[in-house]
């Protein structure tokens, strides 16, 4: 069991470590608003988000914070995963958040951005859709019992070898 959640957990670092911030040139997206569910560009639905219990648990997910580095618009930085596609990444440690502030401060000067709280479901709905990442945080990590090497504190996990 412990060599499959390792391989997990580095198999979900590699893809956090090949993901590069990219100032977004699409046209501006609505601001996430965690009152209200967002729906699939592609069409494609989960069973979970179209049983009538959604909008309750929805609701209910939403009253929980996730964070976000965002632009001043409220949008989201858009990070490159290899391939090309576009992710947003949430934290669920608002200090992971502020240590990525930092980071896309450093790499983007020119942008103004901030952290900004957006509800889990919405974070979670995106995640499920291939949007965006959910990332926890280092006391989340242990409790699903990563290995040491594998945890940052509050930020992605790091390859173990």
């Amino acid at each position: 069991m412990g060599g499959r959640r390792a391989l997990a957990f580095a198999s979900l670092a590699a893809l956090v470590a090949g993901l590069r911030v990219a100032p977004s040139t699409r046209a501006p997206r609505p601001r996430l608003d965690a009152s209200r569910s967002e729906e699939p560009t592609d069409g494609s639905k989960t069973a979970l988000f179209e049983s009538p219990q959604w909008p309750a648990l929805l609701s209910s997910l939403n009253r929980l914070p996730s964070f976000t580095v965002a632009n001043e618009r409220g949008q989201p930085l858009e990070y490159e995963a290899p391939g090309g596609t576009p992710l947003a990444m949430f934290y669920a440690d608002v200090q992971a958040a502020q240590a990525e502030l930092v980071d896309a401060r450093k790499m983007y000067p020119e942008l103004d951005c901030g952290v900004i709280p957006v509800g889990v479901g919405t974070a979670f709905r995106l995640a499920s859709e291939g949007k965006a990442l959910l990332i926890p945080s280092a006391l989340e990590l242990e409790a699903a019992g990563a290995p040491a090497a594998a945890r940052r504190p509050g930020r992605a996990p790091q390859a173990v070898s």
